[in-house]
């Protein structure tokens, strides 16, 4: 017997649950999969009630976590919502749905990444470049605790010197893809529902 289309949401939730309770590294389609309730909702729905739920979704987010994470909220995953909602519905051809959602979900993100660590002292790259450092550092801590051999210990300094630089430098492009492939699943999994 065939599954009414209604109840198919429901039950891919609860599937997405289960495999996170038995895999859970899955839990990077969380963050992957953020705006499909958002933007099936404003396709079945309409535009009204699509923008008063992410207007909701940011108001609690404002509410609990703060402005900082709510604006991002807002920046990556609402406005890639809207986006690729209103593009669904007028009909424009998949791969502008997916670019034009990733496009502008991910350059208000550089935009308001450079707003919010604009009070600081430092620049983005900066930033980028410390918090890698501070990843690589934990890894060499890791290895020396481990008893690795001091010359490799050493080598594995300098590459994280230079790859820390290299990653700050190119995290633009990482926010870029990652946006992209949040639209591009986003997209895929609104067609097959």
């Amino acid at each position: 017997m065939p599954l009414p289309s209604k109840n198919l949401p429901v039950i891919l939730v609860v599937i997405l649950v289960f495999a996170l309770l038995v895999f859970p590294p899955l839990g990077a389609l969380i963050g992957v999969l953020s705006p499909f309730p958002l933007v099936f909702i404003y396709l079945q729905r309409g535009r009204q009630v699509g923008i008063a739920l992410v207007a909701l979704v940011f108001a609690v987010l404002l509410v609990l976590v703060g402005s900082s994470q709510a604006m991002l909220f807002l920046a990556e995953y609402a406005l890639m919502a809207l986006v690729l909602g209103e593009s669904i519905r007028i009909q424009l051809p998949g791969d502008r749905c997916i670019v034009g959602s990733a496009l502008v979900s991910g350059i208000v993100s550089m935009i308001l990444l450079a707003t919010l660590l604009g009070d600081q002292d430092t620049s983005i790259r900066e930033f980028f470049e410390k918090q890698v450092r501070a990843h690589f550092s934990q890894s060499i801590e890791a290895f020396n605790s481990m008893g690795e051999d001091k010359a490799e210990v050493e080598e594995m300094k300098k590459f994280a010197e230079r790859a820390a630089e290299g990653f700050a430098t190119a995290y633009p492009a990482f926010l870029l893809i990652g946006s992209l492939v949040g639209a591009a699943a986003n997209y895929a999994l609104i067609r097959i529902v």
